[in-house]
């Protein structure tokens, strides 16, 4: 592609410059037949001029200039936010031109940002001409929904410039001047995909039109790309999950699927899997592993690296103990990156050797909290890299009932009953509790080993008729539970993550959980709910009542639950987003053949531990089988 062609002939043609009182404010562009997009800060002007809301705005008149001549313009729409941590969420305005003319309209990319694209930012710096550049590098997404960039500085009048990605030749956003806008503080950019979907018309419109005939003459010219190949390696999958390792892949290939060819290896079940995305496709191993055997996964994992190799992916991502040992025999002997996400790190003999020699093997190890990040480094293994990724939440699926604030007379647990979850100490809180609110019961949805003991329990603690066992609830059952809950309650003695949490508080429930490992991370005590010390039932059944003395309470903590659930850090395009990056940056690394140094000691070592470990357990696990998931070594 001849980039210096769309930028001389399509780009710079679509730039006006805007005037505020007089001056030179900023830029805007064409983005449809007298429309153009600018920042709403261009038209407030350098003072931020506060408004009560944007319709004081419409119909503003000021001026624009294209190419050599004014126009009349004003004011169409305009979205404005205060800055929040010196970052403005919303900062773009429509400017309609009071004249019919000819004129070509930018083409807007459509989301498709990988991180490292070269982008040009290009207006009217104050006091220089028109046309000059700024290169930026993509960094990502930020959890204020802008696009950020890397570090270089941003002239004032560059406000409400487009950005024009070089790689799809597309504008991508539209970049804006940070506070302090004269020094070098990076650049950000707010999306176009983003600022369209307050007009869908508006996207409409933007595309097919005559004057746009050369720029997209030049965008044909493009080689097109293969989507990246990814290949994802898991135990579970919708339908069949156990917990929230199956929600985090089944969300994540969905998104992924959207952009991304995605396979996914999964043990044998006979009712399949099913996905709502087209990019994503399965490939099932023979036989259905079990947790109780973990000897039965390392055969899993032999004929899942020959379906790795049958696909021949970009990249291998690995969720799990049960699923590494084909994503390490794959990444040495393909040369293909791997990433071994953690969900819940594993202390078991087994299972903790094969972990750690895919700790030391991935080329990139990513878990879902800084808690889980600081025990693996802990274990002191020559590991690569390690990112932080958090679990999501499907908000358009678990969201308020529509007569929020009502609610029934339960409190609600939801996870698997067994020793790690605390349940024990849920029940024991409602002894106490039932003596100040006799009326309210407990609702245990979920099903495990311990549900004999924790009923004997129930029974014991005279909570009969207080306690109710509903068994394993999915999809509506579930959320309905969520919806009328007056609060729920994550009572675990450790827990990596907590994606329990996140659910309740995306349908505006306030929560109770243990002060411990990701539910730290993700519930502000005293905001959006309470953190109770773990194991502690009268800690616990304190918070507990705090909230069920005080309706007011509850709705005002469910709110702020539900601000923070819908936050761009949990939602899971923008996490979909991260690993793009990921998969992108790693395509460009140097793969090597075989570990080197401190790696490959650490990895005999483990390995031998993996063989004399199986050995001693009941299962039929064969020299054979050693030899070829080792055969890399």
């Amino acid at each position: 592609m001849n980039i210096d062609r769309i930028i001389d002939n399509c780009y710079i043609p679509t730039i006006v410059q805007i005037f505020a009182d007089g001056e030179p404010a900023g830029t805007g562009f064409f983005i449809a037949k007298k429309l153009v997009l600018t920042c709403a800060h261009v038209i407030l002007g350098n003072g931020l001029r506060q408004i009560s809301g944007t319709a004081e705005c419409r119909n503003t008149k000021i001026k624009i200039k294209w190419g050599q001549d004014s126009y009349e313009a004003e004011v169409e729409n305009i979205e404005y936010n205060d800055p929040i941590s010196g970052v403005m969420m919303k900062d773009f305005a429509f400017i309609r031109i009071l004249k019919e003319f000819d004129h070509p309209i930018v083409v807007v990319d459509e989301g498709n940002m990988q991180i490292g694209d070269e982008c040009f930012a290009m207006g009217y710096p104050a006091g220089k001409p028109m046309g000059e550049q700024v290169t930026i590098k993509y960094e990502g997404m930020t959890n204020a929904s802008l696009l950020k960039f890397a570090r270089g500085q941003i002239q004032p009048g560059y406000s409400g410039a487009p950005i024009l990605n070089m790689r799809t030749g597309r504008v991508c956003g539209i970049l804006k001047r940070t506070r302090d806008f004269t020094t070098d503080l990076g650049g950000w950019g707010i999306p176009v995909s983003d600022i369209l979907n307050y007009s869908s018309a508006l996207f409409r419109l933007h595309r097919n039109t005559s004057v746009n005939e050369e720029w997209e003459s030049c965008l044909s010219s493009i080689p097109k790309q293969p989507p990246i190949k990814v290949c994802f390696i898991s135990s579970e999958y919708q339908p069949h999950i156990i917990g929230g390792l199956g929600v985090h892949v089944t969300q994540l290939t969905a998104e992924l699927g959207k952009k991304l060819s995605v396979d996914v290896v999964l043990p044998e079940q006979k009712t399949g899997y099913t996905s709502q995305s087209p990019g994503v496709t399965f490939c099932s191993t023979c036989g259905t592993p079990s947790y109780s055997s973990p000897a039965a996964w390392l055969d899993f994992a032999r004929q899942a690296a020959y379906e790795i190799g049958r696909i021949q992916p970009d990249v291998i991502h690995c969720h799990d103990w049960v699923t590494v040992l084909a994503g390490i025999k794959c990444r040495w002997l393909l040369k293909k990156p791997l990433i071994f996400h953690i969900h819940l790190p594993n202390l078991a003999p087994l299972c903790s050797s094969i972990e750690n020699l895919g700790l030391i093997c991935a080329d990139l190890v990513t878990v879902n909290s800084r808690h889980v990040r600081q025990e693996i480094l802990h274990r002191d293994l020559p590991i690569t890299r390690i990112e932080i990724v958090p679990n999501g939440v499907n908000t358009n699926e678990f969201l308020p009932c529509g007569d929020w604030p009502e609610e029934e007379q339960y409190i609600l647990f939801v996870g698997r009953l067994v020793k790690q979850k605390g349940v024990e100490f849920l029940i024991r809180a409602m002894f106490y509790i039932k003596e100040k609110f006799p009326h309210i019961r407990l609702k245990i949805v979920g099903d495990g080993e311990y549900e004999s003991w924790l009923n004997r329990l129930k029974t014991n603690l005279m909570l009969s008729d207080m306690v109710e066992f509903l068994g394993h609830k999915s999809g509506q059952d579930l959320i309905q539970l969520y919806q009328k809950a007056q609060l729920v309650v994550v009572p675990s003695i450790n827990e990596p993550f907590g994606m329990v949490a996140l659910e309740a508080m995306a349908c505006r429930r306030p929560v109770v959980a243990s002060r411990t490992g990701g539910l730290k991370e993700i519930i502000e005590h005293g905001k959006t709910g309470f953190l109770a010390e773990p194991e502690n039932y009268l800690d616990l059944a304190q918070w507990i009542m705090s909230l069920l003395h005080s309706k007011e309470l509850r709705q005002q903590m469910g709110s702020n639950a539900y601000a923070c659930a819908n936050g761009d850090k949990y939602k899971w395009s923008s996490i979909a987003q991260q690993y793009t990056g990921y998969y992108t940056g790693l395509l460009k690394s140097d793969i090597t053949g075989e570990p080197d140094g401190r790696k490959k000691a650490e990895a005999a070592k483990l390995i031998e531990q993996i063989k004399a470990v199986s050995k001693k357990m009941k299962s039929t696990v064969s020299n054979g089988l050693f030899d070829e998931l080792f055969d890399w070594m």
